[in-house]
Formats: structure tokens, sequence, C-alpha cells
């Protein structure tokens, strides 16, 4: 099962697989949207690593806070494994800057009220390896994103009906363009937000689930398993 329809064409194309399925990554919590916040924050979650672009973002940060001293930025996130103490080297190297909050190993449950809290999303990653949860969870609460226009990642847009402001790589000065615009143009943004909300109604938790469990379901019927080895049934799951 792979969370993009891309890949699989591309592993049916390439190794001539017929046992590979599409399931979308969908939403983490039921879609909803939530009301803009009053104050002009911008966001960005990851599990960080240099392609992820954090130093980048601050830099650009740093020209819209000289334009616009309203403008804050969160930071919120973990080091990606392979990069451990990746995240405090960056604020080590940042230093005081006014306007800017760290959030580190933020808990899964105070997720949906840290992407309510701001106006959009940020997403300057310079590579993908597939869908992105942080595309899904802001979708899902209704918050538009800028984001760097990566193979992966328009993917995801197209596959899943999501509306993502793509910026061409190399261009940070768009980049910080862009997300001054959906901090000044809430209006816009609410509209976009709202998009991506009913986008994401179609790729629930319990739709997503249900998508497996068909594809668990053929396997068993191709297999020739018994259906008394299936241990869970349709009549049995709450969502």
């Amino acid at each position: 099962c792979l969370t993009l329809q891309s890949y699989r064409l591309l592993i049916r194309l390439k190794y001539g697989a017929r046992n590979v399925a599409y399931v979308p990554l969908g939403a983490f919590e039921p879609p909803r949207f939530n009301p803009l916040p009053a104050e002009k924050r911008m966001m960005i979650l990851a599990k960080y690593a240099p392609h992820k672009g954090l130093p980048e973002l601050i830099a650009m940060f740093r020209q819209l806070r000289q334009a616009d001293p309203a403008a804050t930025l969160t930071v919120a996130g973990s080091d990606h494994a392979r990069f451990p103490g990746y995240m405090a080297g960056v604020q080590a190297a940042t230093g005081e800057l006014a306007g800017l909050d760290w959030r580190v190993d933020v808990p899964d449950e105070e997720l949906p009220a840290l992407f309510a809290s701001a106006r959009v999303v940020a997403v300057p990653a310079t590579a993908a390896a597939g869908a992105s949860s942080v595309m899904q969870r802001a979708a899902g609460g209704g918050r538009p994103m800028v984001a760097y226009d990566l193979p992966e990642l328009r993917a995801v847009a197209a596959e899943e009906r999501l509306r993502i402001d793509f910026v061409p790589q190399g261009f940070p000065e768009l980049f910080a363009e862009r997300l001054a615009h959906w901090l000044n143009h809430t209006d816009e943004a609410e509209m976009v937000g709202r998009a991506n909300v009913a986008a994401m109604q179609s790729l629930t938790v319990d739709q997503i689930c249900w998508r497996y469990i068909g594809i668990f379901e053929q396997a068993v019927s191709r297999w020739g398993v018994g259906s008394s080895q299936l241990e869970v049934g349709r009549s049995n799951l709450e969502f």
C-alpha cells in the first residue's frame, strides 16, 4: 500500500508489480475549519533535517518581521532520527528573535490547537519522500499552505484535490511574499482553508480504514484464506 498514486504507477511500470494498492494518507482528526486567529502567525511543523528548510524560513521571517512587526512564527516539531540535535543547533545559531516561538516535541493531542493558532503553514522543504502528514493536518484544520514545488507534494495536491500555494525552488523571496500574502488576506485564506477541509471530508480516518479493510478482504479472497481466519469483522469495528 502506497500513499501516492504516482508511486503506485511507478512501482507497477518499473518493476511489473501487480500487488500494489493506493491508499491516501488521509486526515488525522475529523476535518473541521477553525476560525483564523487575530494574530498574524505562520507556523512550521517537521522532523527537522537540513532538507526541511528551517534556517531559510527563519531568514524569510526576519525579512517579513522588518516589514511587518506584527508577524510571528511558530517553529514546532523535533529532530529527524538521522540528525539528532539539529533543531537545537538552529535555535542556538538563530539567537533571540522577536516574534519567534519554539515548540519542541508537541504532544499529538495539542497539534489541532497549534494549527488553529496560525494563519498559514509553511512547508519550505527542498526534498520529500512521499505524502506529507503536515499537509494533511493543515488541510484538515482549514489552513492555507505555502510549499516549494516538489513532485511528491504536487502529486498530493492533485490526487487529494488540495489547494496548495506552490513556489518554484530557489526563490525564497517569492516564498516570503506568498507567506505575507496569506497573513494579510484573511478572506482568501478562509476560502482556501474551507476548500481544503471539504477535500479532506472524503479522507477521514474511518474512510481510510475501510479502504485498507477492502484490500485485506481482497487478499483473503485471492489467497483462499477462510473467513474464520479473518479476526476483525466489519460489524465489530468502531471509529
